[in-house]
């Protein structure tokens, strides 16, 4: 054997650039290979029935009314003799190896529901998986199988996601959690509404934990306990009532190391109630889906709060997404249309690579707000400001190519643009200058103009070209929604600019070559 397969970090780096279809065979070739392949193989596993077929062959058996005859193949399936303590040697030599674990009730229980049962009264070890640390948990419309799921909460498992809890039976796992598992610190529950009234009572594991640094659910206790937890690092907070808050008790650092915050709400009070309580929080990520608008009013206030209350934030927030989940379509609101005032406390971050704002309505901005923006963030890598959905409430841009100007000047890494550009009635004008130096901006690959129309194809193909060379997709919005007469017949221009593109910027590539190659002769 080569020397350097004594040296663990070479034959991981081998195995984990080995294809998962090959780690079978790789295996069994060499034994230095042996261990981090079958840690590969049996890393993550979303059924049992892999796990039953190590056990011997005359163990299983299939009900008498079946006429299939091999373990696992969906029917259920019956113990034919006795288990005595040989035949768990194949089982625990691999059980060990799982990390990852993902069971669908609905669609395994049929076959894995009587071996659950036979584990729990002569399996030898407390629990099947001992070095698991991701557990994900479909629940079924049966909660009699929910006790299952006590086998495999090993004391090493750091995140627990529990889909579709639907009844009080349920439930009655969660306060046993904190014993269970006590390195947990990402904790993902999915429930009905109607047991939310349970949720205090339940949630006692996260008032004894000082670990957790991920949860789906809070009430008020909760929270109280969580804003002063220094391992919270990510929280999703998915609440259609009121979202706690208004009543945590002042003092001290709140959220000393939440990063990433996702919020999906109903309620119009979270900016005034939620957010002033991340005023320390160093975060790095926000994600706030907000439900049906009747106008912007929300919109606008979350931009506010945001701003003004998550000061330390100022210079670590890296992504930030604010938008609507749907419009009224049968509202004519123009005027609801987000201004450039309405954003400006959003400035006040200095470090964003990606933001992505959808009001309800659209926005009206004008090229000094876009100036503006680029300015407050040069560091901006995708830009997103989605227009309006619906005709009724779609306002015309006041943005030119002046916008697109400023972005390419002072966002030199931007990848990325959706913006309700206005390119109607302007005629393009030769290659801009800024003074003595072009405006050129290299890493703009993607552009969305959403329903903007395209008057002039090859004049606005030579100026992108020009500022943009390597721009090589435009989108609109009509790919997605049908206009009808003149307006979409210009919108589909903007495809004609697309096909323009990379044979302009050909062209300037060759002349540029040409024109040293002249001077270097010179």
């Amino acid at each position: 054997m080569h020397r350097a397969l004594a040296i663990p970090e070479i034959v991981s780096i081998i195995t984990q650039g080995t294809h998962q279809a090959t780690l079978p065979s790789l295996a069994p070739m060499c034994r230095a290979f042996c261990d981090q392949a079958l840690d590969l193989i049996w890393e993550e596993q979303h059924a049992l029935l892999h796990l039953l077929q190590c056990m011997p062959d005359n163990l299983w058996g299939q009900p008498e009314e079946s006429e299939e005859n091999e373990v696992g193949t969906g029917e259920a399936t019956c113990l034919i003799r006795p288990i005595v303590p040989a035949d768990w040697g194949r089982f625990l030599f691999y059980s060990r190896r799982v990390k990852l674990f993902s069971f669908d009730v609905n669609c395994h229980i049929a076959c894995c529901g009587s071996f659950f049962d036979i584990l729990r009264i002569s399996f030898p070890e407390a629990v099947l998986f001992p070095n698991l640390r991701t557990l994900v948990w479909w629940s079924g419309s049966d909660s009699g199988v929910i006790h299952h799921i006590r086998l495999l909460l090993a004391p090493r498992l750091r995140k627990l996601v529990i889909h579709n809890l639907e009844s009080v039976f349920d439930l009655s796992l969660l306060p046993t959690l904190v014993t269970q598992c006590p390195g947990l610190t990402q904790v993902v529950i999915e429930m009905s509404d109607g047991l939310l009234r349970f949720l205090a009572n339940l949630y006692t594991f996260v008032v004894s934990s000082n670990r957790l640094d991920s949860l789906s659910r809070v009430d008020n206790s909760v929270l109280e306990h969580l804003c002063r937890l220094p391992t919270l690092t990510s929280s999703n907070l998915h609440c259609q009532d009121a979202l706690p808050g208004r009543r945590i008790s002042s003092g001290g650092i709140m959220f000393p190391a939440l990063r990433s915050l996702t919020i999906t709400t109903c309620d119009t009070e979270v900016p005034t109630s939620f957010v002033p309580l991340l005023t320390d929080a160093p975060l790095q990520k926000v994600n706030i889906q907000l439900g049906m608008p009747e106008d912007k009013v929300t919109f606008v206030a979350w931009c506010k709060a945001l701003g003004s209350h998550c000061t330390f934030a100022h210079n670590s927030l890296r992504s930030l997404s604010l938008s609507h989940q749907g419009s009224r379509r049968d509202v004519a609101a123009k005027s609801y249309a987000v201004q450039g005032l309405d954003i400006r406390p959003l400035f006040s971050f200095t470090e964003p690579r990606v933001v992505r704002l959808n009001p309800p309505f659209g926005f009206n901005l004008d090229d000094s707000t876009m100036d503006e923006l680029a300015r407050a963030w040069p560091r901006l890598e995708v830009l997103d400001l989605g227009g309006a959905k619906s005709s009724s409430s779609r306002t015309p841009s006041r943005l030119t190519l002046a916008a697109l100007l400023s972005l390419a000047q002072h966002c030199p890494r931007l990848s990325c643009i959706n913006l309700p550009l206005n390119a109607s009635t302007q005629t393009p004008t030769p290659a801009p200058h800024h003074g003595a130096r072009r405006i050129q901006q290299n890493c703009l690959t993607t552009l969305n103009v959403q329903f903007s129309p395209c008057v002039d194809v090859h004049g606005m193909a030579k100026i992108l070209s020009s500022v943009f060379p390597a721009l090589r997709i435009v989108h609109t919005d009509l790919d997605r929604r049908s206009l009808a007469g003149s307006v979409a017949v210009r919108t589909r221009n903007w495809k004609d600019v697309q096909q323009l593109l990379p044979l302009l910027s050909s062209v300037r590539v060759e002349e540029q070559k040409w024109t040293k190659c002249s001077a270097n002769k010179g």
